[in-house]
């Protein structure tokens, strides 16, 4: 997901910043607290212009450039955030813990293969400074986040189909053992406060469920799909219990969905498709009353209009969700608009469903 849970420092700066910049950046701390706790976009949108309007006041301050950078990541800008935290880690800061787990967020979420990689570096990076600084939360908040790694480097080709089999055979068993391990260290969660064990629960929980939602995407080759699938749902409405309003986790949920109505139109039982793809696309739509800037949503919504053969609402959501910043690849909406263009879904087949 995109980081939903960037942690949020207070440190002394080496010098004072600009009056104009401390009070735009108190301002941006304070919508990006309230993004965090509803994932309402607006609130998002407000920090991240009250971080650059900080930064352009003082662009020596160094915290404000970090929370544009955890801002311009939720944001599902990477390649912004990337470049900031690199620039910031060269100055070695004394919160280089946090800034190396939101870059390995950042990578990861651009869903490159290089990025991948070396988003699995960053995490590595950013526990050992965990440690070094007894940050225990920020340690089981990367163990955690790893999961997610895992099941996108196992259950994504990320267009390198030449390792892709080998991928799915280390990598989604080794999510799955980390998850587990990870819910499963209750002694060692009693130094967190009832907020951090949540976020931590959070990320173990989504990133199960991704990791399951792909061995059942590819059940053929590990273990059955259904139950994948099943245990993929538990783990997505795991999070959900804990954060209602997680729209990255009601993205997956609509992915789990779509994948089954693909499985489903596949064997010939089309109401049941039909019944998936209706299931996916309302959590698409759910997710895009909370927050409607990020391209996904509307591209899965507009996917399964297509396979529900809604072509007037297929279009709609592919022309709205252009316009918006994601990582949706090009390919992908000239796939779809051709097969709204044709009224034909099997052009949409065979595709790589996204977010994680």
């Amino acid at each position: 997901m995109p980081h939903a849970s960037p942690t949020s420092i207070r440190e002394l700066s080496q010098r004072p910043p600009e009056p104009d910049a401390f009070r735009a950046f108190v301002e941006g701390m304070e919508r990006f607290n309230n993004y965090l706790r509803s994932d309402n976009g607006e609130e998002l949108q407000a920090a991240s212009k009250a971080f650059a309007s900080a930064t352009q006041a003082d662009p020596s301050f160094i915290l404000a450039r970090f929370h544009q950078a955890v801002a311009f990541a939720h944001s599902r800008k990477e390649d912004d955030a990337i470049k900031i935290f690199e620039e910031i880690i060269v100055q070695s800061p004394p919160f280089l813990p946090e800034i190396y787990y939101n870059l390995a967020q950042a990578r990861l979420h651009t869903y490159r293969y290089d990025q991948a990689l070396k988003a699995e570096a960053a995490f590595n990076t950013a526990e050992n400074l965990a440690k070094g600084h007894e940050k225990r939360y920020l340690l089981y908040l990367a163990r955690a986040s790893r999961v997610l790694l895992y099941a996108v480097l196992g259950g994504r080709q990320l267009r390198h189909a030449e390792d892709f089999e080998e991928r799915k055979k280390k990598y989604l068993p080794i999510g799955a053992a980390q998850g587990k391990d990870v819910l499963g260290e209750h002694w060692a969660f009693l130094s967190l406060s009832r907020s951090e064990l949540d976020d931590v629960r959070v990320e173990a929980h989504n990133g199960l469920g991704a990791i399951y939602m792909r061995m059942g995407q590819y059940a053929e080759l590990l273990t059955d799909a259904q139950k994948m699938w099943n245990k993929s749902e538990r783990h997505y409405r795991a999070c959900l219990e804990i954060r209602p309003t997680l729209t990255p986790t009601l993205h997956n949920l609509g992915t789990l969905h779509r994948l089954q109505g693909q499985r489903a139109l596949q064997s010939g039982n089309t109401e049941e498709a039909r019944r998936q793809f209706t299931t996916a696309r309302n959590f698409y739509v759910d997710s895009l009353r909370i927050n409607s800037y990020d391209q996904f949503p509307y591209y899965g919504a507009s996917a399964c209009s297509v396979y529900l053969q809604d072509w007037t609402t297929a279009l709609e959501y592919h022309q709205i969700g252009q316009q918006q910043h994601g990582q949706v690849r090009a390919e992908l909406w000239a796939r779809l608009e051709q097969a709204i263009s044709q009224k034909d879904p099997t052009l949409l087949a065979p595709e790589e469903s996204g977010e994680s």
